[in-house]
């Protein structure tokens, strides 16, 4: 591990140099695992942190104990944070590397459903300035995806409150949701909109509990930040909800165990060859509970946002489009100026979202805001939804007419028997003046 830790400089003087001791990348070496583990503690112009210092040398210390190359940076500025991310990118270039993870402890920010990591020595006056004193998520994301590692782990305990609050108005609490690019899984600290404890006793419940589950031997990935979601509810009160965001098709362990470690302790050839659907995409106590004439679409799994018990899942996704993303997140980001866009030629009629409850339970309502409600220009290009059915676990089914408006709009569930599941079918669109894409910005199961 390579420290970049000077605690006995003054913030002042941190703003002023790059503390963080990064060096060539190394070429990378067959089986590879490679770790860029960032904590802002020490801001100058925002409030300072007490905990991102412990948490990342903790996690720097948990993933050198899973064969992980281990770059740590400490109160990074912007030039210095830049660099190892840069650096980072170019690491994983290479043949037969099978893990990429960056892990970041500190404050963020989410500016019009854009997520921003903030540099000990930002000064945001204003939400302009955000662009060019931070550092968009989406931009290195973009640099992982190009990565050769066979997964991508991007973990982010930065969902606190906003640092600069007098900045803007368009400064929201805690993160929004990031699709996850192909063979990619990000996780949260807590779930989008939300904002994380930072904790009492030297570390963060979120890394502390990750730095726990990551050290069990023989769990896949999507076990181990089940288990600390669930220490972390257990630890808050159910105050701090972890969050997952998850498009791998294959299975990682952080630590292996005889059942499914290669020859050689230090052999690592990795099962993601092997495609399969991860165990959170296809969550076996919900199939058993599953009459056979209702088994559960062949698409669901692929498009998918949330937590276990929390999910989300979409028949399909419109492609990127420059910066704006249109994954089933922004269902759930409490943000009408994002939504869920379908993919599929044609005006949508027959695309469907998947949303997954924790236990069965009776319904009360679907509420939700039709369209791309980002102004009343892009809402009136896309096409809205005139008709839904609904589909429950249990085999009922009602049909709704919608009304053409960016308002919350509500359909009665009630009378409904417990359910575990809901489909949503689209049965017909109001045409959008530009594009045939139908949309929906926000989408609430009570």
């Amino acid at each position: 591990m390579r420290l970049a830790f000077l605690r006995n400089l003054k913030p002042e003087i941190l703003a002023g140099l790059v503390v963080s001791m990064i060096f060539m990348a190394q070429p990378a070496q067959a089986g590879g695992r490679f770790a860029l583990v960032v904590g802002n503690s020490a801001y100058v112009n925002a409030p300072q942190l007490t905990n991102p210092a412990n948490d990342s040398a903790l996690m720097a210390r948990t993933l050198e104990s899973a064969g992980f190359t281990v770059t740590l940076v400490g109160d990074a500025d912007y030039r210095s944070l830049k660099k190892a991310l840069l650096d980072f990118g170019r690491q994983l270039r290479g043949e037969d590397i099978e893990a990429g993870l960056f892990y970041y402890a500190g404050h963020g920010l989410q500016v019009k459903g854009e997520n921003y990591l903030v540099p000990v020595n930002a000064a945001i006056t204003s939400e302009d300035e955000v662009a060019l004193e931070a550092i968009n998520i989406n931009d290195f994301l973009q640099v992982m995806n190009s990565s050769d590692a066979k997964v991508n782990i991007v973990i982010l305990d930065a969902c606190r409150d906003n640092p600069f609050k007098g900045a803007s108005r368009s400064m929201s609490r805690g993160l929004a949701p990031v699709d996850a690019p192909k063979g990619t899984y990000i996780a949260y600290a807590t779930a989008p909109g939300d904002v994380a404890l930072d904790g009492t006793d030297g570390n963060s419940p979120y890394t502390k509990a990750l730095a726990q589950a990551m050290s069990e031997p023989g769990l896949p990935i999507e076990r181990v930040f089940k288990k600390a979601r669930v220490s972390v509810l257990a630890e808050t009160g159910e105050k701090q909800v972890p969050w997952e965001v998850s498009s791998i098709t294959g299975e990682f362990f952080f630590k292996e165990n005889g059942a499914n470690a290669t020859a050689g302790e230090n052999s690592r050839e990795s099962v993601l060859t092997k495609p399969v659907l991860p165990k959170i995409l296809t969550p076996g106590e919900l199939l058993k509970t599953i009459p056979p004439k209702l088994a559960l679409p062949e698409w669901v799994g692929r498009n998918c946002s949330g937590a276990a018990g929390a999910r989300i899942c979409v028949s399909s996704v419109l492609e990127p489009q420059k910066a704006n993303r249109y994954g089933p997140g922004n269902l759930v980001d409490n943000n009408p100026a994002t939504a869920w866009v379908e993919g599929v030629n044609g005006q949508g009629e027959g695309e469907e979202l998947y949303i997954e409850l924790s236990a069965p339970r009776s319904l009360s309502s679907l509420s939700f805001i039709n369209g791309y409600a980002k102004n009343a220009d892009i809402f009136s290009k896309n096409s809205r939804i005139r008709e839904l059915t609904v589909t429950t676990s249990a085999g009922e089914k009602k049909r709704f007419a919608l009304s053409d408006n960016d308002n919350w709009q509500s359909a009665n569930l009630s009378g409904l028997k417990p359910a575990e599941w809901v489909i949503i079918r689209i049965d017909a669109v109001f045409a959008g003046s530009k594009y045939q894409d139908t949309a929906i910005s926000e989408l609430r199961l009570e």
